[in-house]
């Protein structure tokens, strides 16, 4: 009877043990419904990404004629006219004419001394100004016009951003984005080159956000387009991709990078895709 009840006290052991086991792994992973330890890496990376998410679908309403401060900024450079903003509307234009055209157009002047900025504010008359005379003086298209624009200030650096939407008779809305970038402390344009080094960014990572990016949009499309949807495809070989030819970026208050390929720039779409550093 010893041995058994020595067998028997063993077994009873072996059982608490793999009972305690399961318990403590049930309440770990299974009792309180959470899964295994996140790291805090993997914890960084979701932020990231639901913040870049955010900024994507609020990037439409952004564009509310105004100017958009750092919270660092302490004091504004020198101004031609100091009573207004670095940035505003030098004309406003609300007209409707039946069966013919209607604009909504504000069209942004930046308040800075300088051949640069008279540079800049010249081809801004240039690219979006200029479409208010020949929508007016058109007489056999009907147009839907609208500029609008957002600018922001972050330590010494101006980032404009302009966008007008285009839609001409029977042909497709065309989304146009336009985006100037000026270090107003040194007086000059910044490129792109500059604005990753200033934001601590690496080249091959940025471009390879940008190919993974444009490659999962191009897949979905590719989807929806065997589903019967008409779809803009992306042509993920495109040079358009390739970070020496992009020219459409700038820098919001919150020191965030947004790179814009806005189709419509050269073409009868709407589409755009953001990618955000």
């Amino acid at each position: 009877m010893g041995s058994k009840k020595i067998i028997l006290f063993a077994v009873i052991a072996i059982v608490i043990v793999m009972m305690i086991g399961a318990g403590v792994y049930f309440f770990v992973f299974q009792g309180t419904g959470n899964l295994p330890v996140v790291s805090e890496e993997k914890k960084e990376e979701d932020n990231r990404n639901a913040k870049y998410e955010e900024l994507r679908n609020n990037f439409n309403i952004s564009f509310s004629n105004s100017v958009r401060k750092s919270i660092t900024i302490s004091s504004e450079p020198e101004k031609i006219d100091s009573s207004k903003e670095i940035v505003y509307s030098k004309y406003e234009i609300d007209l409707f004419s039946e069966d013919k055209y209607q604009m909504k157009v504000s069209i942004p002047y930046i308040n800075l001394p300088g051949e640069e900025i008279d540079k800049i504010n010249k081809e801004i008359d240039q690219i979006f100004g200029s479409k208010v005379n020949s929508v007016i003086q058109s007489k056999e298209m009907l147009s839907v016009y609208n500029v609008d624009y957002v600018a922001y200030l972050n330590d010494d650096m101006l980032s404009l951003a302009i966008r007008a939407t285009l839609k001409e008779n029977d042909m497709p809305q065309r989304v146009i984005i336009k985006t100037y970038n000026y270090n107003f402390a040194r007086k000059e344009q910044v490129y792109l080159g500059t604005l990753l080094v200033r934001n601590g960014l690496d080249r091959q990572d940025v471009q390879n956000k940008i190919n993974t990016t444009i490659e999962e949009i191009a897949s979905i499309n590719e989807g929806l387009e065997a589903s019967g949807y008409t779809v803009y495809q992306r042509n993920v070989l495109s040079k358009i991709y390739k970070l020496e030819n992009i020219d459409t970026y700038f820098v919001d208050q919150n020191d965030y990078l947004y790179i814009v390929f806005a189709y419509g720039n050269k073409n009868y779409t709407s589409e755009l895709d953001l990618v955000i550093f």
